[in-house]
């Protein structure tokens, strides 16, 4: 082919009537090119056998990083109701957000008077297409609305029962596994799983799930939480079914001031500062890992509730720990792994 019948990106936006600059952005699916401008530049693209020069390509890409990171848009962070628990999150996504090129708003609606109703209407007054949602930890099925059409939406979390929505959350059956190896490595037979209902509902039933599967045994059986507890669960009915059970450890998240002497609390979220042993959740990337999915949400124009939303699990790490335990459970101190 000719260099004078060779199809550049100058050709391709004087046929379209667009700038070179636009084509250029297109092809790299930049955020800034309207969706279905995107699409006709690429089809047209396409039909006249366009090809990337890999020198020029490789020239560019290198005059881009020289520059550093440009930004690309302003995305909000909307903290669902003021229960939520999700700062680890934020600093993932501020984290992130700053390495591709984003500003984020942090959005608490009720500092500003903001009814729920209201925050789509003040997004879209903004030029906000981008919409991270933090936990939601108000009731067991909490729900959350916005005026989806208009933005991409990732929710960072699980809580929330909305269909349709992208997903970073917390690997829950792989925490109660790697709870129970780590305590099967250490000798434990006799261990029960203590959840209250907001927690087993909240958790899609994952950490139920893993104990079954990969659960401590009791005499030959697997044994779960005693119905009995499957509510808000009261201390003197959780010290009864302790008393009956007699477990040598617990996966719960119970405070420790619950559990008696000589049995081993193991938290399926350890938190911060907390010493193990304990599965720590790593909400800080959870929070980039959303911000991630969210760039890429936008820079393929998916706006709106998706069909087949994406979910993505993130594991927790385990922390280990000692403990002296009774000598009726055990002589000495155990050391876990």
């Amino acid at each position: 082919m000719s260099e004078k019948s060779r199809v550049t990106v100058r050709s391709l936006a004087e046929e379209l009537g667009v700038s070179p600059m636009t084509v250029s952005r297109a092809l790299r699916r930049h955020a800034s090119v309207r969706p279905a401008l995107g699409t006709k530049i690429r089809r047209l693209a396409s039909s006249r056998g366009y090809h990337v020069d890999p020198v020029v390509s490789e020239v560019m890409g290198g005059l881009g990083r020289s520059k550093g990171v440009r930004y690309r848009e302003t995305v909000a962070f909307v903290w669902t109701h003021e229960r939520s628990q999700a700062s680890a999150e934020e600093r993932g996504v501020l984290r992130m957000a700053e390495a591709l090129g984003y500003r984020v708003d942090i959005v608490k609606p009720w500092l500003q008077g903001l009814a729920e109703k209201d925050v789509s209407r003040i997004l879209w007054s903004r030029g906000i297409r981008g919409v991270l949602l933090a936990p939601n930890q108000s009731r067991p099925d909490p729900r959350y609305e916005l005026d989806w059409p208009k933005f991409a939406t990732v929710l960072v979390g699980s809580s929330l029962v909305n269909e349709g929505l992208t997903r970073l959350t917390r690997d829950y059956y792989h925490d109660a596994k790697l709870a129970m190896t780590k305590l099967r490595e250490a000798g434990y037979e006799r261990v029960g799983l203590v959840l209250d209902a907001s927690t087993h509902e909240r958790t899609d039933r994952r950490y139920a799930a893993a104990f079954e599967i990969h659960g401590g045994k009791a005499k030959g059986r697997l044994f779960l939480v005693d119905p009995a507890l499957a509510g808000s669960i009261e201390k003197l009915r959780f010290e009864r079914w302790v008393a009956r059970t007699k477990p040598g450890a617990l996966l719960t998240d119970l405070p420790r001031s619950w559990i008696p002497t000589g049995i081993l609390r193991v938290p399926l979220t350890l938190g911060p500062t907390e010493p193990g042993p304990g599965v720590r959740p790593d909400f800080v990337r959870v929070g980039s890992e959303a911000m991630r999915m969210l760039d890429g949400l936008l820079r393929g124009g998916c706006l709106g509730l998706q069909s087949e939303p994406v979910s993505l699990l993130v594991p927790g790490k385990w922390v280990p720990g000692r403990l002296w335990l009774a000598p009726n459970f055990l002589l000495g101190r155990l050391s876990l792994p």
